[in-house]
């Protein structure tokens, strides 16, 4: 019996200290579930804590109280419909804020077409091809597909080249986007047709009217977009082939593409293309037009990595022609140039033929983008770096033939775009950006002189606001443009170099309205105010303008070019 005495005031004597030891149960803890990337509430969402084995749902504010928590580590369980499941580990010391964070979940859905335009679209007046129009005028030049929209016409040399005009306004008034990247070749010349794989297109847009404050100068006339269909989202292959045929030059065309999304990484996709289109001389009435043929290899591929908030694409595409010139444009006189003219028949005779001789011109086109966007309590926020290189080669008609091109021109273009499209402050919505631009332009040693090897810059900021009033949209924009020459130009009998710097800068801007009525209509009244910096062929050329046949001269003392504009456009879908 004494020693069970014993043993139980043992006992009752280290109860206290055990106790002591043991922290009390009453921390309280509040757990706020939040989006991953824009940080907002999670509601509703279970919570599920396994230690105590009791669940919670959150409130509109993704927050739950814990009341009465020992110290410890506790494993909470985050179940919310749309969103991923997520475990975490959560260590209680005392009264705590805890915020987690759970991510959507991405769901594939079937193909739903929105015939509304999207909000960051602006409210000039718009033309589109889509993809189905698009594919009807396969193996068609791109200048020739943009003829199919209405105001849209096109400025022609020869049967092979030619390039849009919109209000009037051509090559360096007309501002061409080829995959959201500006098209940066050799386009101040009327025979330079654009440089663009027209197979590439998912969609191509033309835009009425100075839209300089989203595009930049030299978009006084208007803008074209050509845009690729979107990569597959869905896992699997797809593929598209286009075969066309005309008679008129016997002109084959072709075109493959290959698209994929891969099933065990979805989130990834890429597409392989390629194209090629050749003709022969084309048929006038009774006649062969002599040396009017055209070659054309493209190819192109893309990747991009794509999440709910954020991804990245990278893509590269090839362009490259050869093209012929009718060889009784290239004259030596004005005399000359007169008889070809009032001739009631080709003074150059020909038959048919594939061949592809002198006068001609041979381009190729490079252009790298990448592309990174995220969207957090900002916005969408977009980051756009684009690299091109066009290298131009122009043959001429000579007496001993051989194969070097008498003028090869390189032009190099590095662009960086940053643009901000903010969420709604209320109705106001709209985007900021700021754009760069870097450039270089050589030509071989040896050539003949005609654009000097120059360095030009670019850097612009601009802001586009929209608000939205009941059926009525009203839009403001404004940019501010800077831009940069350095020239070096060889001059004078003894061809002595001589070093030019230019420097210019304007505000462009632009205001609208689009009233919408029942059930499909709407009209639209825009007015806008754009500029274009003297190009370099204008202040500098100097020599024979290969495809006009012409000897040019450029104007070192010309100024800025200003244009405002104003278009009203009424529609019923």
């Amino acid at each position: 019996m004494k020693p069970m005495l014993q043993g139980m005031l043992v006992c009752l004597s280290l109860w206290p200290l055990a106790a002591a030891g043991q922290a009390p149960c009453v921390n309280r803890v509040k757990l706020t579930i939040v989006e991953v990337h824009d940080f907002t509430p999670v509601h509703p969402a279970l919570i599920y804590i396994e230690e105590l084995r009791r669940s919670w749902e959150t409130s509109e504010s993704g927050a739950v109280s814990l009341d009465s928590l020992c110290n410890g580590t506790y494993t909470v369980h985050i179940h919310g419909s749309g969103y991923e499941d997520k475990i975490e580990k959560i260590t209680v010391n005392g009264n705590a804020s805890i915020r987690l964070k759970a991510a959507f979940r991405e769901h594939h859905l079937q193909d739903v077409t929105v015939n509304e335009e999207a909000a960051g679209a602006i409210i000039q007046s718009k033309e589109n091809l889509n993809q189905t129009a698009v594919r009807r005028l396969a193996g068609e030049s791109l200048s020739s597909m943009l003829e199919h929209i209405n105001g849209v016409t096109t400025l022609g040399t020869g049967g092979t080249i030619g390039k849009p005009v919109i209000h009037g306004l051509h090559s360096n008034r007309v501002a061409m986007l080829n995959n959201g990247i500006r098209q940066e070749d050799q386009q101040w010349g009327g025979e330079h047709a654009p440089n663009i794989d027209p197979f590439l297109a998912g969609q191509v847009s033309v835009i009425k009217g100075a839209a300089g404050v989203r595009y930049g100068t030299d978009a006084m006339g208007g803008v074209v977009l050509v845009e690729p269909p979107p990569l597959r989202a869905v896992p699997g292959w797809s593929g598209e082939l286009n075969l066309a045929g005309f008679s008129n030059n016997r002109m084959g065309a072709a075109s493959l593409m290959v698209d994929h999304n891969l099933p065990k990484i979805p989130a990834l996709s890429f597409r392989l293309q390629g194209s090629i289109r050749k003709g022969g001389n084309y048929r006038i009435p009774g006649y062969w037009a002599a040396n009017t043929g055209l070659e054309e290899q493209n190819y192109a591929a893309a990747v991009a990595w794509r999440r709910l908030h954020y991804g990245a694409e990278l893509s590269y595409s090839h362009f490259g022609t050869a093209l012929g010139i009718y060889r009784g444009s290239h004259t030596g006189s004005e005399a000359d140039l007169m008889a070809a003219i009032t001739s009631p028949v080709p003074l150059v005779p020909a038959g048919f033929s594939y061949k592809i001789e002198r006068p001609r011109q041979q381009v190729s086109h490079d252009l790298v983008k990448l592309k990174l966007y995220a969207d957090n309590r900002q916005g969408m926020w977009q980051l756009v770096y684009g690299v091109q290189k066009n290298f131009r080669q122009e043959y001429d008609v000579q007496r001993i033939e051989n194969d070097k091109a008498q003028l090869n021109l390189t032009l190099i273009t590095q662009t960086l775009n940053l643009n901000l499209r903010h969420k709604p402050i209320g109705r106001l919505s709209g985007e900021v950006g700021l754009d760069g631009t870097w450039q270089d332009n050589r030509f071989r040693d040896g050539d003949r002189l005609f654009i000097p090897t120059y360095r030009a810059y670019g850097a612009a900021a601009y802001a586009i606001e929209r608000f939205k009033l009941g059926q009525s949209l009203v839009e403001a924009g404004i940019r501010y443009d800077l831009k940069r020459y350095n020239v070096i130009n060889f001059e004078g009998s003894n061809q002595q170099m001589e070093e030019y710097r230019y420097g210019f800068g304007n505000l462009s801007a632009t205001a609208g309205i689009r009233r919408s009525w029942k059930p499909d209509g709407q009209w639209a009244f825009t007015v806008a105010h754009a500029w274009r910096t003297p190009q370099a062929n204008e202040l500098f050329s100097a020599g024979l303008h290969h495809g006009a046949a012409r000897i040019e001269l450029g104007n070192k003392s010309l100024k800025p070019e200003k244009a405002l504009g104003a278009n009203f456009d009424i529609s019923n879908r």
